[in-house]
């Protein structure tokens, strides 16, 4: 018997399923989670107008944070071992079925609720990037058969964010007036060889498998069909740090991917990442329609075990030249900039006695960073991530929390392990 160990309890009057993938096969009957329909044009949903994104005609820059962590986990935010794949099959094994998804459904619940909005927007924030892995709709052994259970959540905090069925000028209807950009940020197969993307080898297999990029294709069918009504819906981010060494299969899957997507819904934004994890857009072609370039502008200088920022003229010579190069496409192009991940880490304070300096340049880098994104007339940004440890987020774990007591064994043992 196969095992899926991404099904969760779907609530209402879909019945849930513990055989096989705990999943119903519904994929021939449509979207049980369906929102009621919603008449919507282009004029409802954010345009690229230019080298800008646009509401109606008006220039907008959306600034926010990616939820990272949530329905794509990674161990450093979160604190488990392994890759997602990995730490759930364990866990599976430990708790049983019946635990295992109560445990689940209650960590994608209480990972993000209105608390989370209500701060967000008090920030000043007005998108949130919400990266999903491919698991949550579709399982390897049982490809092609669409898990709609994986929307609730993923609805839930769109929904919260912004209701689905009030358009954005209607302010009385908007809990909190964020747009949302659903992010397939793990694909099947891998679209890069490292961990963030769930990838059990250490090779980019979606490349050179067409039946991985067949299920990408039919998962985005799905994911449009559901959000094509949607107006708090930025966008769709189609391939999340794509590490493709030719940049021509890249090119042609991109192609066949807005192909696909815009026989369904012809109007939301396509957010595409560049080649290299974000950075590298030498071998992209004439811009595709209605379509937004996202670089990842990580500075190597906010990141252990490299030269410190100490804010020189060279240091912010440094910035300035990384962000340049990685917008150099978008410029060209006349396009608007999207700066999908940024942002330094930080170190604990428990760990090192001169973590007040060092965490105080690395804050002084970000601030440069947002200077120079400010400097442009058309930069949006999300900055990675919203909450974790206390390694990138804006947000971390209480150090006296019952969460983090349990854990922090296992972090002191993973930390001794990598300075020795």
């Amino acid at each position: 018997m196969t095992i899926d160990t991404f099904a969760v309890p779907t609530g209402g009057d879909e019945p849930y399923s513990p055989k096989g993938y705990g999943c119903v096969e519904r994929s021939s009957k449509g979207d049980p989670h369906a929102p009621s329909p919603l008449t919507v044009t282009s004029d409802d949903i954010l345009q690229v107008k230019g080298s800008d994104i646009t509401f109606r005609g008006k220039a907008l820059r959306l600034r926010g944070a990616c939820l990272g962590g949530w329905m794509c986990m990674e161990n450093f935010i979160t604190g488990y071992p392994a890759h997602e794949h990995q730490m759930r099959a364990g866990l599976l094994k430990v708790l049983g079925r019946d635990r295992y998804d109560f445990f689940f459904d209650k960590f994608l619940e209480y990972f993000f609720t209105d608390a989370d909005a209500a701060a967000f927007r008090d920030m000043g924030f007005n998108m949130i990037r919400l990266g999903v892995n491919y698991h949550h709709f579709e399982d390897d052994m049982n490809p092609r058969v669409f898990k709609y259970g994986g929307f609730k959540h993923l609805d839930r905090v769109i929904d919260i964010a912004s209701p689905p069925h009030a358009l954005p000028d209607k302010g009385e209807c908007a809990r909190h007036g964020i747009y949302s950009i659903v992010d397939l940020h793990a694909l099947p197969g891998g679209q890069s060889s490292d961990w963030h993307c769930d990838n059990p080898t250490d090779k980019a297999l979606f490349w050179v498998h067409k039946d991985f990029q067949d299920r990408a294709v039919f998962i985005w069918e799905h994911l449009a069909e559901h959000y094509k009504n949607n107006p708090w819906v930025a966008g769709y981010n189609v391939l999340n740090e794509p590490l493709e060494e030719t940049g021509v299969i890249l090119n042609a899957v991109m192609a066949r991917l807005e192909k696909a997507i815009r026989a369904i819904d012809p109007y939301h934004i396509l957010f595409w990442d560049g080649n290299g994890f974000g950075s590298d857009f030498r071998d992209f072609k004439a811009p595709l329609p209605n379509s937004v370039y996202a670089c990842h502008d990580y500075s190597t200088m906010g990141i252990p075990n490299n030269l410190e920022y100490n804010g020189t003229p060279e240091d912010k010579a440094r910035l300035e030249q990384s962000f340049t190069w990685k917008s150099e496409y978008q410029r060209g192009i006349g396009g608007p900039i999207w700066n999908g991940e940024f942002g330094p880490t930080y170190v604990d304070p428990s760990e090192n006695s001169d973590h007040e300096a060092i965490n105080n340049r690395r804050y002084n880098l970000l601030m440069e960073q947002l200077r120079i994104y400010d400097s442009y007339p058309n930069v949006s940004w999300t900055i990675w991530c919203w909450k974790d440890l206390g390694t990138c987020g804006l947000f971390h774990v209480d150090t006296d929390s019952a969460y983090y007591k349990l854990i922090k064994p296992f972090l002191q043992k993973k930390k001794a392990s990598l300075t020795t």
